[in-house]
């Protein structure tokens, strides 16, 4: 999927809880500004600092400390990335996966690759349980 088509996706968890992780740090002015956005489209929004995890991606850690928060395990999680990097901490915690193609990317990792209908589909389907 090209990484413009990101945006319309994050608009469309409706009543389903899809949580979002990025390595932009929460207290950051951009993690700040990432966070209000996403609390426009999203039911419940978590956030993380730099000093709950001990190491950033392709470390598990991160992906780890998100699944605690949202009360889940790694078999109910997709995590949806763009860079190698994400790829690397999803299989390291158990987690499947998709990325999304953009300009710059390698995308020369295992992983599961999505048509944009299919990705669409993949996402709609999915529920999480973080309440």
């Amino acid at each position: 999927m090209p990484f413009e088509q990101v945006r319309p996706l994050m608009g469309m968890g409706g009543d389903k809880i899809i949580p979002k992780l990025t390595g932009i740090d929460a207290d950051s002015k951009q993690g700040k500004s990432l966070i209000r956005g996403w609390s426009e489209a999203f039911r419940k929004v978590i956030s993380m600092t730099s000093g709950e995890v001990e190491a950033s991606k392709p470390d598990a850690d991160i992906v780890a400390v998100a699944l605690r928060k949202f009360g889940i395990p790694a078999s109910a999680a997709l995590m949806v990335g763009d860079t190698h990097y994400d790829a690397e901490a999803a299989q390291k915690a158990g987690v499947r996966y998709v990325l999304l193609r953009r300009s710059g990317g390698n995308m020369n990792v295992p992983g599961e690759f999505y048509d944009d209908e299919l990705l669409l589909e993949v996402l709609e389907n999915l529920t999480f349980s973080a309440d």
